[in-house]
């Protein structure tokens, strides 16, 4: 239960947000029910909300809410990704999730068998990826493009196989610098606790 409600409050913060993701919900669907009951406060515990929704605890009505559970969560979680790639934000994390969108339209079109389509358009978002420095997302296209030419062109294929090291090593680079930071975050976080 916990988890639901902590994704309703998310989705309820952006009011546009909820009403798209709402729409996917039809009006008078236990699902609904579901969404309306947690989001007004209703329920508190996955009992509760049993025999709200199907007035009664049974073993049946029980199972019946868990898949209800997880349909819900299912629902809103897809509802929430959609719609939250608002074009009309500009920040680096929707500029993010677009770029990853559109990675995974080239891989699935590279797997249906547009090979030629697909490398030419990994190399665009390639270029983008690298402008924003979307460093895990540009290892991914690069070793798609390295894979692509590898067995065609080798002298492409050595020209993104060493572009693949050297993001790989400034990729490290990165890591291991987010990894000196959290511990140092961490670290004077538990110098600034008092003592108990």
């Amino acid at each position: 239960m916990e988890e639901i409600k902590e994704i309703v409050g998310v989705i309820s913060r952006d009011k546009k947000n909820e009403k798209n993701i709402i729409a996917l919900l039809r009006q008078g669907t236990k699902i609904r029910m579901f969404y309306d009951l947690v989001k007004g406060s209703e329920v508190s515990t996955d009992e509760e909300a049993v025999l709200r929704i199907y007035k009664e605890s049974t073993v049946s009505t029980r199972a019946a809410y868990s898949k209800l559970k997880r349909d819900l969560k299912k629902k809103l979680l897809r509802g929430n990704l959609c719609f939250s790639l608002n074009p009309q934000r500009d920040s680096r994390e929707t500029r993010y999730f677009e770029i990853q969108r559109k990675f995974l339209e080239i891989k699935l079109l590279i797997l249906g068998g547009g090979k030629i389509v697909g490398l030419k358009e990994a190399i665009k978002l390639l270029k983008k990826a690298k402008e924003e420095d979307f460093w895990d997302i540009t290892l991914f296209l690069l070793r798609m493009i390295r894979h692509l030419y590898m067995l065609e062109k080798a002298k492409m294929f050595k020209k993104y196989d060493q572009e693949f090291k050297e993001a790989l090593r400034t990729y490290n680079i990165l890591l291991e610098a987010e990894s000196l930071y959290s511990r140092l975050t961490a670290q004077s976080a538990v110098q600034k606790t008092p003592d108990e």
